[in-house]
């Protein structure tokens, strides 16, 4: 999937399969126009919800379960297994936060090559310190998260960009 982006269209095909086009999947109709052929990327197969941010796809399946794809360095797509079988909640746009079924809040962002420009497979999401009856999730600049009696609590995901990793992010309640 040479090519992949975060801002690529993504869709399900005519199987309920997620495809996505790219520049690359784009050519000239004989009698004009664009023609563009979609490609599978069987990695978020069974997702119930597309969520788009930090430079990945990341897919919210069914069963809890979250999978990432983005772009490879020097070509093609990397796959990412997230380190998590119970969110009930997605959002991003620097970085990734989810709700888990327990009602607490885990953050990643997209993981940095090692030295060797190797990429992992999994991703270890960081917990939310404090992070208790979380319901609804948002994340712009900064992520923020409601409770079942509507209070607020927000925290800092920038050192989440660009694959940075901290122990964890704490949360400051808002009434």
């Amino acid at each position: 999937l040479r090519g992949l982006h975060a801002h690529d269209p993504y869709h399900r095909d005519v199987r309920g399969d997620v495809a996505c086009l790219t520049e690359t999947d784009r050519g000239e109709r004989p009698e004009g126009g664009s023609l563009w052929s979609s490609r599978p990327v069987p990695a978020l197969g069974g997702a119930a919800r597309l969520v788009a941010g930090a430079g990945m796809i990341c897919a919210l399946k069914s069963s809890g379960a979250v999978a990432c794809v983005a772009p490879r360095p020097g070509g093609g797509v990397a796959v990412f297994e997230v380190a998590l079988a119970d969110v009930q909640d997605l959002a991003a746009r620097i970085a990734f936060c989810a709700t888990r079924k327990d009602d607490t809040a885990v953050c990643w962002g997209v993981p940095a090559p090692a030295e060797d420009g190797s990429l992992p497979e999994r991703i270890e999401p960081v917990e939310v310190a404090g992070s208790k009856g979380l319901t609804a999730i948002s994340v712009d600049e900064i992520a923020c998260a409601s409770d079942d009696a509507g209070t607020l609590y927000c925290w800092g995901v920038s050192e989440l960009a660009g694959g940075g990793r901290v122990a964890s992010l704490g949360s400051l309640g808002v009434a």
